[in-house]
């Protein structure tokens, strides 16, 4: 459930500026029932704010009926690309 809440926050806040990236910072959630596997779900997220180089979203999981299993809010922290790179 953890990664189906993080992952839709991160694309919604994901933009093609080269040169920088996003790592979560926190997530915090509130799980209101289960899934199985094989279940269908909606996972999605929404952006919410920027502040300098804090970016905040939210995201929800949905059962097939629409029903909420899950909210979350994320903080993402923008960081140069440049910090991921192998020293030579």
């Amino acid at each position: 459930m953890w990664a189906a809440l993080d992952c839709p926050s991160g694309f919604a806040l994901w933009s093609p500026l080269e040169g920088t990236t996003v790592v979560l910072g926190q997530l915090t959630a509130t799980i209101r029932g289960a899934v199985q596997a094989g279940d269908k779900c909606v996972a999605m997220g929404w952006p919410l704010q920027v502040e300098g180089r804090k970016r905040f979203a939210g995201s929800a999981v949905f059962s097939e009926k629409g029903e909420l299993i899950a909210l979350a809010r994320a903080i993402w922290i923008e960081v140069p690309a440049s910090a991921f790179k192998e020293s030579a």
